[in-house]
């Protein structure tokens, strides 16, 4: 190769290496917007601090289970999930921006529920502190300005040492954005709670107990019933009797007019509203004056004097 030509291709190859050297790649790896689309006319653009994507999502905007961000990079840089792909919606979500240079850079979304306080209170005052209630009766006295009317958000537990906590929630019978309501259902025990109320981030934890009770049991029947040993006997009551839970009925028993000592029935059925009852083959015959029902519902455990002295049970053979 002659001289002059190898000159101008030493002297080009040396201008390119150091133009080279004089532009490397690009260090850059930040997000310089992230917006999600709510709807088709509106867009929610994050709050970019630090390493965080802090998303303020609206009041009373239902959440969605995924969002597809659109996403803007440092020049030259990539982002991982890419812009427009589909991503939970979910706290502590993070991307991950690749600059042009290798070096990898991490963001975490944030999302902030933008939920203004429910402003729980009660609408009625406690006697001594203390609500009182009875089994399959509704607790009406919840009230709030911005409960989340959604059983998803909005939960209750009642508790004690005794039991524990106990989920409310699926026996709400009412909840509005000002009130929420629940009921008491057989399967939960007698005795004193603790309320608590959940609504989105915000929870009531009030000084004020529950207390539920069982409601005597009323039985009814003529003033004078007669029995036959051997026989079958149906009472009807005023509220529902129970075979199984809390409130089951253990034992019923007469109690004598003349020496008031008690005789076992033998409980053939209990359902709401009814107990169906046998006389022994050995009952002793006379006159009872008296009823007795066991149940740990009671608050000795049993419940008498359901009789009074113008109504009796007389036995015979």
């Amino acid at each position: 190769m002659k001289a002059g030509i190898v000159l101008p291709v030493i002297i080009t190859y040396f201008f390119l290496s150091s133009c080279k050297k004089e532009n490397p790649d690009y260090p850059y790896n930040e997000i310089t917007s992230f917006e999600v689309k709510i709807d088709e006319d509106n867009a929610l653009k994050a709050a970019l601090e630090g390493n965080e994507i802090i998303l303020y999502w609206p009041p009373f905007q239902a959440e969605p289970d995924s969002i597809a961000p659109e996403i803007s990079v440092s020049d030259r840089a990539k982002i991982s999930p890419a812009s427009g792909e589909k991503i939970p919606f979910t706290d502590g979500f993070t991307y991950h921006v690749t600059a042009q240079n290798g070096s990898v850079q991490s963001f975490t979304l944030k999302i902030s529920a933008n939920v203004p306080d429910p402003g729980f209170y009660f609408n009625n005052p406690a006697t001594n502190g203390v609500y009182t209630i009875r089994y399959e009766q509704d607790f009406p006295y919840i009230r709030g300005y911005y409960i989340i009317p959604d059983t998803t958000k909005t939960k209750v537990y009642i508790s004690n040492s005794k039991v524990g906590e106990i989920n409310m929630t699926p026996f709400i019978t009412s909840l509005a954005q000002i009130r929420l309501t629940f009921n008491i259902p057989t399967s939960v025990d007698t005795g004193l709670y603790n309320i608590r109320v959940v609504s989105g981030k915000v929870a009531f934890e009030p000084e004020e107990k529950l207390y539920i009770y069982y409601h005597e049991p009323g039985i009814s029947w003529p003033y004078t019933t007669e029995l036959k040993t051997r026989a079958t006997v149906t009472f009807n009551t005023k509220i529902g009797m129970y075979a199984e839970g809390p409130t089951k009925i253990e034992k019923v028993r007469l109690r004598s007019a003349t020496d008031s000592t008690l005789h076992e029935l033998e409980l053939v059925l209990v359902e709401e509203g009814k107990i169906t009852v046998k006389i022994p083959d050995q009952f002793p015959t006379g006159i009872y004056n008296g009823i007795e029902l066991t149940s740990p519902a009671f608050p000795n455990g049993f419940m008498n004097d359901i009789l009074n002295a113008r109504r009796r049970f007389v036995v015979s053979n």
